[in-house]
């Protein structure tokens, strides 16, 4: 799709109630209310919209959306893996046909998903599928309001979601769903540019995350790197509880950069609770790196309660201009802290 005039109201790689073998989506521009790599599987007596054999590839360019999903709408399986890549900064791309190059058209997506709307993301068979991972690479003038690892009121699973955020413009990042649903995987987010209020590891407002969370925050060169800016850190979810039996899960690690408020190794809001031991590392042994937090470090969440343990070390080559809490804030730690500092 080409022109920064077009208007769509629903834009599918796949069909409606039918199936087809494999979907390739690349959006330059445009109003577009919802873009799907997936098919149609909405309505009252619809089958669903299969992606039977090669999967979906989503690539946006530009344009202003509503939604954007790697997989279908409420119903419609999908064989393969799911791809969605952000891309704004495009040069010198032509069309192979006319030779004309593409209009770069600005870009401006409200939410974001490389899962579906309603719809899990299993194979013909019903097993869970192996998602791709879900790449962000833009520009510092991109924005994409609210971007979401995981789906949207749908379980996720067969496979790990790796969010990369090197840049762009972002009110809240989530490493998992939204509203509900499972992650049968583990979860990372590495943001490595950009301009974000928030990070979550964990899903948004219900459902949670199965396996091991990890947030990552590691200023790169090679990203936008004068637009870095990250208010507030969270392992954990918004108002979504998260529950790991093994290990120093969720994890988060301030590698490199500024955060511009608190980090916090469990979630936000009283039905976050984290069974588990969180752990937040602020710091690392590299001479090159540098990470300050110019708020607070707790070990715990944000009115979130934590039942287990708490580990939080800051290392070498940081600086934490607020306090350190082995604790949460405003919330309860039913195990042991435990506090580390300049090792």
């Amino acid at each position: 799709m080409h022109g920064c005039d077009a208007s769509i109201e629903y834009v599918y790689g796949g069909g409606n109630a039918t199936d087809v073998r494999g979907t390739n989506v690349t959006i330059w521009g445009g109003t577009i209310g919802s873009a799907f790599g997936g098919g149609n599987g909405a309505g009252v007596g619809n089958p669903g919209a299969n992606i039977t054999a090669d999967g979906t590839t989503l690539v946006i360019h530009g344009g202003t959306i509503g939604s954007v999903f790697g997989g279908s709408n409420e119903k419609g399986k999908i064989s393969s893996s799911v791809s969605v890549t952000i891309v704004a900064d495009v040069e010198d791309d032509e069309d192979p046909c006319t030779h004309v190059a593409y209009t770069q058209c600005p870009m401006e997506i409200n939410e974001m998903y490389s899962g579906g709307n309603e719809a899990e993301l299993r194979d013909m068979e019903g097993h869970w599928i192996t998602p791709g991972n879900i790449n962000v690479t833009t520009d510092c003038s991109t924005v994409i309001n609210y971007l979401f690892g995981g789906a949207r009121k749908a379980d996720y699973g067969g496979g790990d979601i790796t969010l990369n955020v090197n840049g762009g413009r972002y009110k809240k990042i989530f490493g998992g769903n939204n509203l509900y649903g499972e992650i049968n995987g583990n979860v990372t987010v590495n943001f490595y540019g950009g301009y974000t209020e928030e990070i979550y590891g964990g899903n948004n407002q219900g459902g949670t995350v199965l396996g091991t969370i990890t947030v990552n925050i590691d200023s790169s060169e090679n990203a936008c790197t004068p637009h870095f800016y990250v208010e507030n850190v969270y392992g954990g979810g918004n108002e979504a509880p998260y529950s790991h039996a093994s290990g120093n899960y969720p994890e988060v690690n301030v590698i490199n950069g500024t955060v511009q408020e608190n980090v916090y190794g469990g979630g936000y809001g009283s039905s976050a609770t984290v069974t588990g031991s969180p752990a937040v590392t602020v710091g690392v042994s590299n001479t090159e790196k540098r990470a300050l937090v110019l708020g607070n470090v707790f070990g715990g969440g944000n009115a979130a309660p934590v039942s287990g343990d708490t580990d939080v070390k800051i290392l070498y080559n940081s600086y934490i201009k607020g306090n350190v809490y082995g604790g949460g804030n405003a919330a309860t730690v039913s195990g042991d802290t435990k506090v580390v500092v300049g090792n």
